[in-house]
């Protein structure tokens, strides 16, 4: 769409915007949200709808326009006028989502790429080998769509496209993630660091509003914040690394070359093998049980079971890292202040006792704020990182 200078510019996006938040609406109520004067309105939703990025839709309604006593039209945003492709990038998996205009999930894949064991250079041509065969399978022609967002599990410049570190992967460093893709598949592409990604799909569906705390606690830790509705990135992208913050100045060495730091206490995987290591036979014969007499096939669920069956050992282990878990939660709250602290965990949504401890915890002789000043909830969207990392090219549209 070719818009003729700033003033325009802005006055599009902003009858985009208010479309998307009403998902219904009229030209009269276009023109009372912006505050924009009807013929602006009129000229601006002519355009669009010849365009094709909104559309007129039919809505029950007996509401007329008074001046002209017809019924008056209305206009949703076009949800295929365009499409974004949400990347979550793992260790060893990368997940691709083909989102419409309203962040619904057209299409989607998984593939296996080892980008431990391989060189950045290699790592990128996997990446967009794989996302070039995702386009074409998706029967999308290239010009429909508006751009790749990915979520990177490692510290980023979201706005150079500049990956500077992941941690986990040792050959990823200093590496130009966004113009290699653009060269190689002449499309768009946005990054950002992984944990982020989500809050901005939060926001995006309008489900959290004002300082927010987004804490992810499963493979990894870490916290994306958002203050007054904003992302909050830092300096070189690094806010809400939580996950390294040392919890054990004389604990286990971290692949970041730190000890003690909090993610080695408190991921899935650190709390199975604390299970692993301390589990014995007789007293610990219903977690063989659940494994097939195999410890190394336990997983997180099973976990969870033995937690429900009231088994010592599951219990400790949960219990243990259930103290360092309200540390790290705890610095987040004291530092940036959220007003919505979203934790995105699978057992402590499936143990009610251990959710409710942190809770209790974190306010438990607290000065700075009362539990009435916090609204705690659990992350509910699915797939959140690949969608708000397509939010990172959506939004292009309407900001």
């Amino acid at each position: 769409m070719e818009l003729k200078d700033i003033t325009y510019r802005n006055s599009v996006k902003k009858v985009l915007r208010t479309i998307r938040a009403q998902s219904i609406t009229t030209q009269k109520k276009i023109s009372f949200e912006t505050k924009l004067a009807p013929m602006t309105v009129n000229n601006i939703v002519r355009e669009l709808n010849e365009q094709g990025i909104i559309r007129e839709v039919s809505h029950e309604t007996n509401l007329t326009n008074h001046s002209s006593g017809r019924k008056a039209m209305w206009f949703s945003i076009n949800p295929h006028f365009c499409y974004a492709i949400g990347v979550q990038m793992k260790i060893s998996s990368m997940q691709m989502i083909l989102y419409n205009l309203m962040l619904e999930e057209i299409e989607k894949s998984t593939v296996d790429i080892d980008f431990y064991n391989m060189p950045c250079v290699e790592g990128i041509s996997k990446m967009a080998s794989s996302l070039a065969e995702f386009i074409e399978k998706a029967s999308i022609a290239k010009g429909k769509i508006l751009g790749i967002g990915i979520g990177i599990p490692g510290t980023v410049d979201h706005n150079k496209g500049l990956i500077y570190e992941i941690p986990k992967l040792v050959n990823w460093k200093d590496c130009r993630l966004k113009n290699k893709l653009e060269n190689e598949l002449n499309v768009h592409v946005s990054i950002d660091n992984d944990i982020k990604t989500p809050v901005m799909a939060l926001i995006w569906n309008n489900k959290v509003n004002g300082n927010i705390a987004y804490v992810h606690i499963k493979e990894c830790v870490g916290a994306g914040i958002a203050l007054g509705g904003k992302i909050f990135r830092g300096n070189k992208g690094a806010a809400g690394e939580i996950g390294h913050i040392t919890v054990e100045p004389n604990g286990k060495q971290c692949n970041c070359g730190n000890n003690g730091c909090l993610e080695l206490y408190v991921t899935d995987e650190a709390i199975l093998d604390d299970i692993r290591q301390n589990a014995t036979l007789p007293s610990d014969k219903l977690l063989f049980e659940l494994c097939d007499g195999d410890l190394k096939r336990l997983n997180i669920y099973k976990a969870i079971e033995a937690v429900h069956q009231n088994n010592g050992t599951a219990m400790r282990a949960f219990e243990n890292a259930l103290n360092y878990i309200i540390i790290g939660i705890d610095i987040v709250c004291k530092t940036y202040a959220p007003n919505e602290v979203i934790i995105d965990n699978t057992w402590l949504q499936l143990i009610d006792k251990y959710y409710y401890h942190i809770i209790e915890n974190l306010h438990k002789n607290n000065k700075f704020f009362r539990r009435s000043d916090v609204n705690y909830s659990f992350c509910d969207m699915e797939n959140a990182c690949s969608a708000g990392a397509a939010v990172l090219i959506l939004k292009s549209l309407f900001e």
